[in-house]
Parts: C-alpha cells; sequence; structure tokens
C-alpha cells in the first residue's frame, strides 16, 4: 500500500497484481478509509470496502480516502 497525506487529506493506494481476488485487512492500513475514490480493473468487477477489509478484484489498483 502507498499512502500519501495533503493538508487534512489521507489517501491509500493498493494494488492487486494477481489473478485472485485479495481482502486487505482495513485496520492495517494504518488510517481510517470511507470511500473508493477510483479504480481500475483489468479483468472487471469492482473493489468494495466491507466493515472489516477491502476486497480488490484481480489485477486491480484502487484509491481509497
Amino acid at each position: 500500500a502507498f499512502r500519501s497525506t495533503y493538508g487534512d487529506n489521507t489517501v491509500v493506494v493498493l494494488h492487486n497484481l494477481t489473478g485472485e481476488q485479495l481482502s486487505v485487512d482495513r485496520a492495517g492500513l494504518g488510517v481510517p478509509v470511507s470511500a473508493v475514490s477510483g479504480y481500475t480493473v483489468a479483468t472487471g468487477g469492482k473493489p468494495r470496502l466491507t466493515r472489516d477489509a477491502v476486497v480488490l478484484p484481480p489485477w486491480s489498483s484502487t484509491v481509497l480516502r
């Protein structure tokens, strides 16, 4: 994960460079995230936030805020 802060705003960028769906524990990101700001996927599907995790489709990049 890549994290960057601009003023009071922090974004987290996650990459899933595997051919499998990936689940990332939200607590492990180090900052609270509340929304998917943008994403790109090679195989279809959409990233999503659950109560405890960020679910990333295969071959995707996701920006969270």
